[in-house]
């Protein structure tokens, strides 16, 4: 246990994202919404992180289009699971 490193060193806080996330929201700006989101998704890969990205390109008004390839891709690029 000694020289564990906490899950929140390897990536963003989601509290802190949804925080964020929700600010922007209220202040009316979905499309950064979709970019904390995608970052989210860039440093943590999971479904729940997809979902939230297409979920947040949704509200965004459909002008972000987000489909599985892009999770794909990101599992694709070198160094991307290191």
């Amino acid at each position: 246990m000694g020289g564990e490193v906490p899950e929140s060193a390897w990536g963003p806080d989601e509290e802190l994202a949804s925080f964020v996330c929700e600010r922007y929201a209220r202040a009316g700006h979905p499309a950064d919404v979709v970019t904390v989101r995608r970052d989210l998704l860039r440093a943590r890969l999971s479904l729940a992180a997809y979902q939230q990205v297409r979920t947040a390109a949704r509200a965004a008004g459909g002008s972000v289009l987000v489909d599985a390839h892009e999770g794909v891709a990101l599992v694709d690029e070198p160094g991307s699971l290191s």
